[in-house]
C-alpha cells in the first residue's frame, strides 16, 4: 500500500504540481538515494524519541524530505497495525502532508517539506497522531502541568490525567461547528479503539489560544470562538505565532508584501515590544452534549 506515486498521491490528496515534483525527485538518482537514506533514519521500526537529526531548510533538502515521506509511506500500515485502527483513519491522517507541502512552496518557493514538517510526519505515520475531520488528536496523552481548577476552585485536571489532546491542521477555516463535530468523532473513536484510556476531556496547547489575539480579531472570528470553548492556562512565550502567521520562523514581519490584516497587526504588535504566548485550554465533555 502507498508504494506507487499514484497511490501515495491519491491518499495524500496531492495536486498535479506536487505529483510532478515527486516524480522528478524519484527519477533523480542522487535525490532519491538521499531520500531513501533519510526515510530509513526517520521512519525506522522500533523506538523513536520524536526527534529527527537536524537538517538545513530549503532547496534540495526540502525535496529530499518530500522523497523520504514517499519512500517511508509503505511502512505506515505496519506502524498502525498494533493499534488496530481502521484503514479509513490511516488514510485521513495522511492528508496532513499536503498542508506542509503547500506551506513550503508558498514561503520557500520549493515543492518539498521543511525539517519541522518531516518530523511531524513521524508522529502521523506512526499513528501517534490521527485525524478526525477538522482536527487531529494524539492517540494517547497525559496532562503534565500544574493542577487545573475552574473558576470556583474545583479540580478539573491533575498531572497524569488522561485527555484527548487536540491539534489544528492548517488547511482550512476553523469553523467552530466542524471543530465540535471533530471532537464528537474523536470521542467515538476512543470509545471503539482506545477503551483502555479513561479520558477526562479535550486539551489543546497552541499559539492560537493566545488571548492577546482577541485585540487583533473580531469577536465573531473562528479563533476567538475556539478560544471560548474551555478553561485556559499559561504555557509560555512562543515564536510559533510568527511561523504560523508568516510561513517561516525566519520571516521578517515588516518585509511581507501585501500583508493580511492579521499580519499587519502582528507586525505592529512585535514592533511595539509585544511577545506572543502559547496557552493551553481544557474543554470538558460537556461540549459533546
Amino acid at each position: 500500500m502507498f508504494e506507487t506515486i499514484e497511490e501515495f498521491a491519491e491518499v495524500s490528496q496531492l495536486n498535479d504540481v506536487e505529483v510532478n515534483a515527486l516524480k522528478e525527485i524519484v527519477a533523480d538518482p542522487v535525490l532519491s538515494a538521499e531520500a531513501k537514506k533519510l526515510a530509513d533514519i526517520c521512519f525506522a521500526p522500533g523506538a523513536w524519541d520524536g526527534k529527527n537529526p537536524p537538517q538545513p531548510e530549503g532547496g534540495d533538502y526540502s525535496r529530499i524530505r518530500f522523497g523520504a515521506a514517499f519512500f517511508a509511506a509503505p511502512r505506515v500500515p505496519e506502524f498502525f497495525a498494533p493499534y488496530g485502527f481502521p484503514e479509513s483513519v490511516m488514510r485521513e491522517t495522511m492528508t496532513d502532508l499536503k498542508v506542509w507541502l503547500r506551506n513550503e512552496l508558498k514561503h520557500r518557493k520549493v515543492c518539498g517539506l521543511s525539517f519541522r514538517a518531516l518530523e511531524w510526519q513521524g508522529h502521523l505515520y506512526r499513528g501517534w497522531v490521527t485525524r478526525h475531520g477538522r482536527l487531529e488528536c494524539c492517540s494517547e496523552y497525559k496532562y503534565h502541568r500544574e493542577t487545573l481548577r475552574d473558576e470556583n476552585g474545583n479540580i478539573l485536571l491533575e498531572p497524569g490525567d488522561q485527555v484527548i489532546e487536540l491539534h489544528i491542521p492548517e488547511d482550512g477555516p476553523m469553523d467552530i461547528d466542524e471543530c465540535i463535530k471533530s471532537m464528537h468523532r474523536m470521542a467515538e473513536f476512543f470509545a471503539e479503539y482506545r477503551k483502555d484510556i479513561q479520558w477526562k476531556g479535550f486539551l489543546c496547547e497552541s499559539w492560537l489560544l493566545d488571548r492577546q489575539f482577541r485585540d487583533m480579531l473580531s469577536p465573531d472570528s473562528n479563533i476567538v470562538k475556539f478560544q471560548d470553548l474551555g478553561i485556559h492556562y499559561p504555557v509560555g512565550e512562543t515564536r510559533d505565532s510568527v511561523f504560523r502567521i508568516f510561513g517561516t520562523p525566519e520571516t521578517d514581519p515588516d518585509s511581507v508584501e501585501n500583508p493580511t490584516s492579521l499580519q499587519r497587526k502582528t507586525a505592529e504588535f512585535i514592533r511595539n515590544g509585544g511577545k506572543f504566548m502559547e496557552e493551553g485550554m481544557f474543554i470538558t465533555k460537556d461540549i459533546l452534549k
